[in-house]
């Protein structure tokens, strides 16, 4: 497949001169890629929104939610409405054929897609490219395998999937071997984050522990693996992040780990690469591998004060360790300009307290939060699957409200915020200070 622009990049950023160069390369329906001219209709009968109305037909929404489901429960792809196909088959793109108000259309898609597919996909995205100067262009749908597969139509309980460059109702047969599949992919996921989780662990277990507490966060691409990359020193977007974007949680700004460690020591790995900063209270890991599998791991003393002996474990660390993580993923996703590849993020806590029943879990004032019972570490918290850059705040809500019912506590909620021009500012960033 010809790298094309409207098949390599993120679908935000596609051009008309993108969907123009499809068709003047006649590229072919594949089982990753499919055109329609137009919304969908009936024999005999208008698709209201071509006519001008604000509504979607339904026939239009399951027949487009046929094609979608079908690359969730195959490879993943791109979906092109829009595209006027010539009539051999495989069918091949032949002329743009602006669909009107597209970027309205584009919301309203992706809101029906994620009612209408049992379970939800975890990572998709849908982008109107306007064309004609007028609202009208190319409703674009980029679909990625689907981790929780087999999907359905919630509406016609059906499942699909790819044979070549059509999407066929699966057989029941179908439906069992991809779902013993997906129990075999997910069982050897959590093996390798295991695997990880292990060989960091081991990274501290020399020293003074005393009142030491750890945290790591792993992060694992699932479904289509990337592109190994052969050096990453020499692709400085890979190089792990170690900035992170304040936080406006509830109203209160949290700075997850402000004074960061200065000086650092950037080093190969077998496939990867570290970059380890260190000094007297505390020693940071973050490493990124050519699979596109990321780590951190903040291991640091423990403070106490002179009316609390109890050791205190910084909200704003376990914040530092979780989002690093999240971004150098994301890092990893916009270089093989797959930005809406699932990612499956593991953390854990540990701690290491001799002569104290456990730690306190202090906020940005160091005010006590919860309490971590020593006997229960380590913590493992839930899997969690980070889509989409966008969901990072309701993934960090998530976690706010895991660690907190581990810490003995059960907040109501927790509204994040995070800053659009800060969490750019961190994910382009390559600190080498």
């Amino acid at each position: 497949m010809k790298n094309l622009g409207a098949l390599a990049k993120p679908i935000i950023d596609i051009t008309p001169a993108d969907l123009d160069e499809l068709c003047h390369q006649t590229v072919q329906e594949t089982a990753t890629i499919e055109f329609k001219e137009a919304l969908p209709a009936e024999n005999g009968r208008s698709e209201p929104w071509l006519q001008g109305g604000s509504k979607i037909g339904d026939y239009a929404k399951l027949k487009l939610l046929r094609e979608i489901i079908a690359f969730a429960n195959s490879y993943g792809g791109h979906l092109f409405v829009g595209i006027e196909e010539t009539d051999g088959r495989p069918a091949s793109a032949k002329a743009v054929k602006p669909v009107p108000r597209v970027a309205e259309l584009a919301r309203r898609f992706e809101t029906i897609i994620r009612d209408s597919i049992d379970p939800p996909l975890s990572a998709f995205d849908c982008a109107g490219i306007e064309t004609d100067g007028q609202g009208g262009g190319v409703l674009v749908i980029q679909v990625t395998p689907g981790r929780l597969a087999p999907h359905r139509s919630a509406q016609t309980k059906e499942a699909y999937r790819r044979h070549g460059e059509r999407s066929e109702t699966m057989t029941m047969r179908e439906i069992q071997d991809l779902t013993l599949a997906r129990y075999r992919s997910d069982d050897d996921l959590h093996r390798s984050i295991e695997a990880r989780h292990e060989a960091l662990t081991g990274q501290f277990v020399a020293g003074d522990v005393t009142r030491r507490v750890s945290f790591q966060c792993v992060a694992v691409p699932v479904g289509t693996p990337f592109p190994q990359v052969a050096r990453l020193a020499d692709h400085p977007a890979l190089i792990p992040a170690i900035q992170c974007p304040r936080l406006l949680i509830n109203d209160t700004v949290h700075e997850p780990l402000s004074g960061v460690v200065s000086g650092h020591d950037l080093r190969p790995l077998l496939r990867g690469l570290r970059l380890a900063r260190q000094d007297n209270s505390q020693h940071q890991i973050h490493d990124a591998f050519a699979n596109g599998t990321v780590q951190t791991c903040l291991a640091m003393n423990a403070l106490v004060s002179a009316s609390d002996s109890r050791p205190k474990i910084f909200l704003g660390h376990l914040l530092y360790v979780l989002i690093t993580t999240l971004l150098t993923a994301h890092r990893h996703r916009l270089f093989h300009h797959a930005p809406f590849t699932e990612y499956a993020v593991s953390c854990r806590l540990r701690l290491d307290f001799l002569g104290s029943s456990g730690g306190v879990l202090a906020g940005p004032r160091s005010e006590q939060l919860g309490y971590f019972p020593f006997h229960e570490s380590p913590f493992h918290l839930p899997t969690y699957s980070f889509g989409a850059v966008d969901d990072l705040p309701n993934l960090v809500s998530m976690f706010l409200r895991d660690i907190h019912n581990l810490a003995g506590k059960d907040p109501a909620g927790f509204n994040v915020v995070i800053d659009d021009q800060e969490l750019q500012a961190a994910i382009e960033a390559s600190d080498r200070s």
